[in-house]
């Protein structure tokens, strides 16, 4: 199967494939399982190496609650320099401009456990009422318990 990527960029492609869903395809159905006031949860990870012990609680109780009720969660104050973020997107959209047989073959070894990573399209998230899958393309690499990651590009490492 083509990338995403490949398929948005051929010369031949004259609208969206049906097996993929697009964001305006489920808007309705976004829209009304979503409550006026339901925003996405945001935690202040600084809280969690704060010396009062009512704010470390309080931001733990916060984080299960987002992890149970919502299964994600938007992070702040994390420290993490802007620079570094941006070095990461940059990374990672010079490997997804990698050939498409320069990408798969860090896919082909993702069943070893030295090396597991995935790399694909996307099905994941799909929709059985519709059998509609999600429009991207994918690059998994596991952290734990050694932290795996392509040697192309090398910013990425």
């Amino acid at each position: 199967m083509a990338t995403v990527k490949a398929l948005a960029q051929s010369p031949n492609l004259k609208s969206r494939p049906s097996d993929f869903a697009h964001l305006k395809d489920q808007e309705k159905s976004i829209e009304t399982n979503l409550e006026v006031n339901n925003i996405i949860p945001v935690i202040d990870v600084s809280l969690l190496s704060s010396t009062n012990p009512d704010d470390r609680a309080k931001a733990i109780h916060d984080l299960g609650k987002a992890c149970e009720e919502w299964g994600s969660f938007m992070v702040v104050n994390h420290e993490i320099p802007e620079m570094l973020t941006n070095q990461l997107f940059d990374a990672c959209n010079e490997f997804f401009n990698l050939s498409e047989e320069e990408k798969h073959q860090f896919d082909k070894i993702k069943n070893n456990m030295r090396f597991p990573m995935m790399v694909g399209s996307g099905f994941a998230g799909s929709n059985p009422a519709n059998g509609k899958g999600l429009w991207r393309d994918y690059m998994r690499c596991y952290v734990h318990p050694e932290f795996s990651c392509p040697d192309k590009p090398k910013q990425l490492k």
